[in-house]
C-alpha cells in the first residue's frame, strides 16, 4: 500500500504508533484504508465495496472481513467478500506474467522491516544449508 501527503500524517497518527503489534496495527490501517475506500466509493456512486486484500494469504482475512462489514454500511455500501486465497499462486503467476508490480508486504515501514527479517533470515538458512552440503 502507498501512502502519501495527508493520508500518510493520517496512518501515522493510527497505526504507525502501534509499532510491532501486527494485529492491532493491522486493524487499525485496515479500518483507515477500508473507511477511505468506502468514502470514495459512496462519492463516486457505488453501491458494492470490497478489497484486493481477499486474495492475499498474508493478511489478517478475518479481521479485514469483519472491519469492511463494520465501516461498509455507514457509507451506505454492501460490502462484498469471498475467499479468494486459494487462488492467491494462479494470480500471483498471473502478474508476473503481466509485468505488475509486487512487493512482499503492504508497504507500512513495520511489514517492510519483517519482510526484510524474513528475507534475511531465509537468506541464513539456505547459506547454513549449503554450508552443510558442503
Amino acid at each position: 500500500m502507498i501512502v502519501a501527503g495527508d493520508d500518510r500524517d493520517a496512518w501515522e497518527r493510527s497505526a504507525a504508533p502501534l509499532g510491532f503489534d501486527r494485529e492491532r496495527r493491522c486493524r487499525a490501517c485496515y479500518a483507515l484504508r477500508l473507511a477511505e475506500a468506502c468514502r470514495v466509493g459512496r462519492a463516486r456512486g457505488f453501491e458494492y465495496v470490497s478489497t484486493t486484500l481477499v486474495v492475499s494469504p498474508y493478511q489478517l482475512f478475518e479481521a479485514c472481513g469483519e472491519i469492511l462489514a463494520a465501516v461498509a454500511p455507514n457509507y451506505g455500501l454492501t460490502p462484498v467478500w469471498r475467499d479468494f486465497r486459494p487462488f492467491y499462486p494462479e494470480a500471483t503467476r498471473e502478474s508476473r506474467e503481466l509485468g505488475m508490480y509486487r512487493q512482499n508486504y503492504c508497504g507500512c515501514r513495520f511489514s517492510a522491516a519483517e519482510a526484510a527479517i524474513e528475507r534475511h533470515e531465509a537468506r541464513d538458512a539456505r547459506k547454513s544449508a549449503k554450508a552443510a552440503r558442503s
